[in-house]
């Protein structure tokens, strides 16, 4: 569902979510559909970094090389990375998100923006869990890009 101009989504909107298969993806299988996934609970904040390293293509002046430099970049390998924290909640879907850190596995995960769209890729995920004596437990994942040529973004209509 579109949002109109001017809206301001509430920040829990911002979600990730994991391919609902039991076993192996292929690395090679088209997008998986959005009902496909299933959202990972628990999540309290989150953020979204797209982002790309500056590639320095400044050079002297050609007339003048002793006139002051002025930077000149380009964009250069293009970043995707989600980091969520929250309590741990015991279903499927945690199980399996904390064995695709536990044994480095690569899968599908599916990161929808609120009025903007969804990004769907195959990413890897990395975990610290915590807890006090009279806390939950709760944790803290990254989600990084691993298969760039994977990534499929949907516009939101």
């Amino acid at each position: 569902m579109s949002l109109a101009d001017g809206t301001k989504p509430d920040g829990r909107t911002l979600t990730i979510a994991r391919i609902n298969t039991v076993g192996e993806v292929p690395a090679d299988t088209d997008a998986p559909l959005a009902s496909e996934f299933d959202y990972v609970c628990g999540m309290r904040a989150r953020s979204l970094d797209l982002s790309a390293n500056p590639v320095d293509t400044t050079i002297p002046d050609c007339a003048d090389p002793s006139r002051p430099l002025l930077n000149s970049q380009e964009s250069g390998r293009q970043n995707r990375q989600f980091q969520g924290s929250g309590l741990i909640v015991v279903n499927d879907v945690t199980k399996a998100m904390l064995e695709d850190a536990r044994l480095a596995k690569k899968t599908w995960y599916m990161i929808s923006v609120r009025g903007w769209g969804t990004f769907a890729g195959i990413y890897s995920v990395s975990a610290s869990l915590t807890g006090d004596m009279e806390d939950k437990l709760q944790y803290n994942m990254t989600f990084t890009l691993a298969d760039g040529g994977s990534e499929v973004f949907t516009a939101e209509v």
